[in-house]
């Protein structure tokens, strides 16, 4: 099993006579190639790919998410590889990628939206989205506009923006409320 650090930030988002309500994001070490940050309103699992990215950074992030303690089966899936800046993955990588992850999407109906914003990862998300739809019968969606792919989730009216806001920024120091 991957080491993974793990991070967290609790936020009161409101209060009634009868009710309290939360937002939970916890989120694994924003140093790895991959980070997962698991959002509870929307409910939303976040990918954020940085850096260079090989099949074995997203199998173990991958196996990662599906133990972690706040992942719920099925949840909205959102990928964003804005910040990958190398991938090495050709064709039977991602084919191999998605043969060890279909069991998990063959008995979870899970909405996938990658953002790719260049020609690199949109061509690996193109792939993979060729090899789900094609031989899996699984639907992703592909966008290089943030937006579309928030939006192909089906999750209101959240914008690429909104999210980043409720994400840490891997590149910050703080001495807030996220807990390590």
């Amino acid at each position: 099993m991957p080491k993974v650090g793990i991070c967290g930030r609790l936020t009161l988002t409101s209060v009634t006579e009868t009710e309290i309500s939360l937002s939970v994001i916890v989120f694994q070490d924003p140093c790895m190639p991959l980070s997962t940050h698991y959002l509870t309103n929307p409910q939303l699992v976040v990918i954020r790919y940085e850096g260079h990215i090989t099949q074995s950074d997203i199998i173990e992030g991958f196996e990662a998410c599906l133990t972690h303690p706040l992942f719920v089966p099925g949840m909205p899936e959102f990928d964003d590889l804005s910040r990958a800046t190398r991938i090495d993955l050709d064709f039977s990588a991602v084919h191999d990628i998605f043969r060890r992850l279909n069991a998990y999407y063959a008995e979870h109906e899970t909405r996938v939206s990658f953002y790719a914003p260049s020609d690199v990862a949109y061509g690996m998300a193109r792939m993979y989205q060729n090899l789900a739809e094609t031989r899996f019968g699984h639907v992703v969606h592909v966008s290089r506009a943030a937006n579309d792919a928030l939006q192909a989730l089906k999750l209101g009216p959240l914008r690429y923006d909104a999210l980043l806001a409720q994400l840490p920024d891997p590149e910050a120091t703080t001495d807030g409320p996220i807990v390590r």
